[in-house]
This record gives structure tokens, sequence and C-alpha cells, in this order.
């Protein structure tokens, strides 16, 4: 297996439609994660 790299377009307005439709994005809560990611 060779490591190889993958370049690619992204419409941003499209990932933000999408997350804003996914619950698991819109309901995230990205400070309840502060202790988890210290350790």
């Amino acid at each position: 297996h060779k490591p190889e790299l993958i370049v690619r377009d992204l419409d941003m307005d499209k990932i933000k439609t999408v997350r804003d439709r996914w619950a698991f994005y819109r309901d995230r809560r990205p400070d309840a994660y502060d202790e988890l990611v210290e350790r």
C-alpha cells in the first residue's frame, strides 16, 4: 500500500447546508469535549 494525496474542490456553501440539516452537526457541543481532548 502506497501513500497517496487526494486533492478536491469543495463547495463550502453546500457543506454548510448539509451540516445545518444534519442533526449531528447542528446539535453538537464542542465545549463538552474539552476534557476528552485534553487527555
